[in-house]
């Protein structure tokens, strides 16, 4: 018989074949090598608008994709936990998700590409559910953590070792550009892949689940990325999420001291440049200086997302109700940037205002799950999604983004710790009429 266990942090099922207990191990590599291999962007010289190439990525995506798929139809068809998950509200809800990814594909301009789209968010979704119920929320974190991490540190191999895929070129003008390290991927992929490594680290420290050594190190490594791939905005994001981090130093009362201290050193500092330099250029400056082409129409216009967002209000105004299919914005917006570079309008841009819907009502119930649980991870996961969501696409792009990987475990992740209490008080309602104390039928070994 197999054993079952759904105590905290502990395996939800295991298999009772030892020949077949090798594809546990098999779920959460592919995972990683999932979230890994998502960002990799290499083939730069190729032109989107044209659409899909076969290339090294794509055939990394494709063969991971497939593995995947395969995982996650075996851990649906054999797991009880995965169907008792996709049961509940928020199961159905992800149905829909996926349900509509499915429905855009008869309005896409490349039906291939979009049919992989939705066949590979439905994958990862079974995939992501069945490493939840093998192990733990705690474990799909680490995972793709060390995923992300994994990503940024062989990003900077290649910016340091081979300039010619690290580097990336970006235009500003017909006769201006500017050098920004990208890695293995687009500089923006590394700079929010760093961002989100960092955060989920300083988490898993708090947590205890590492050392706080691993935090020296990690914070530096931020700082430099954010430098080099002149990435911002993930910045606020990550700062906010940091924030969620350090709340518990609150009851320290010399903390309190502390931001006094910032308050009047910043008040000061306001007041002495007011009185030499004046404050309305010397904040003009400033900002010239954090733009790339040394223009405050960049900062003022948000380095051109305004322009982005009617640019992609018009695109969803022609197909409202179920988008231009998964993976079609490249095609679709390729005169501007790509995506509609705001999570809620892409989204609405590839599958529809109705699945907008369900991915905001999936957002919510994350921001619910942020005060009423005590799952780690949740709260300082929410807050630099929502925040880098009004700036970028994450989540409904191309799977598998690291950031649909977690959070589709945090959606799941209250239902499965609910699953874990009734069971353990099932078992230990059932064992208190054993004569010998055992566990009664399958979960016993």
């Amino acid at each position: 018989m197999s054993s079952i266990t759904l105590a905290s942090n502990q395996p939800v099922c295991r298999l009772r074949y030892p020949g077949i207990a090798i594809l546990p191990g098999i779920a959460i590599t592919v995972l990683f090598l999932a979230v890994f291999g998502n960002g990799i962007d290499i083939a730069r010289n190729v032109d989107r608008s044209l659409g899909v190439s076969i290339s090294f990525q794509v055939l990394f995506r494709i063969g991971v994709g497939a593995c995947a798929l395969a995982v996650g139809v075996w851990g649906w068809w054999r797991l009880p936990v995965v169907r008792r998950l996709l049961q509940t509200n928020r199961g159905w809800l992800v149905i829909a998700f996926i349900g509509g990814a499915f429905l855009s594909i008869f309005q896409s301009p490349e039906k291939p590409v979009s049919l992989f789209v939705a066949s590979m968010i439905f994958g990862y979704s079974l995939l992501t559910l069945t490493c939840l119920s093998l192990y733990s929320f705690k474990t799909v974190s680490l995972t793709v953590m060390l995923a992300v991490w994994a990503f940024v540190l062989l990003s900077w191999g290649a910016y340091l070792f081979y300039p010619e895929i690290g580097v990336f070129k970006e235009y500003l003008s017909l006769t201006r550009s500017v050098d920004r390290m990208g890695g293995l991927g687009h500089p923006n992929t590394t700079g929010r892949s760093v961002c989100l490594a960092t955060v989920m680290l300083l988490v898993a420290c708090k947590q205890q689940w590492i050392s706080w050594r691993w935090a020296i190190p990690a914070i530096p490594l931020l700082v430099l990325t954010l430098i080099e791939t002149k990435s911002r905005s993930p910045v606020v994001a990550t700062a906010l999420a940091i924030g969620i981090v350090c709340l518990p130093l609150l009851k320290l009362r010399w903390i309190y001291l502390v931001i006094a201290g910032l308050f009047v050193a910043l008040a000061a500092s306001l007041l002495y440049i007011e009185s030499t330099a004046g404050l309305d250029l010397f904040l003009e400056k400033t900002l010239l200086k954090t733009s790339k082409s040394g223009s405050l129409q960049e900062i003022t216009s948000l380095t051109g997302r305004t322009e982005i967002w009617e640019e992609s209000i018009k695109h969803i105004r022609s197909s409202p109700l179920i988008g231009h299919g998964g993976g079609s914005s490249a095609k679709i917006m390729f005169e501007h940037s790509g995506h509609a570079h705001n999570m809620l309008l892409e989204a609405a841009l590839l599958y529809g205002i109705p699945i907008t819907l369900v991915v905001a009502s999936l957002l919510m119930l994350n921001i619910k799950d942020s005060f009423c649980s005590r799952i780690p991870m949740i709260p300082e996961f929410t807050v630099f999604v929502v925040v880098l969501g009004l700036v970028e696409s994450p989540m409904v792009g191309m799977p598998a983004d690291p950031i649909l990987a977690l959070w589709l475990a945090s959606i799941f992740a209250k239902p499965l710790q609910e699953l874990e209490q009734q069971s353990a008080a099932t078992v230990a309602e059932q064992r208190l009429h054993l004569p010998d104390g055992s566990y009664p039928g399958w979960f016993n070994d």
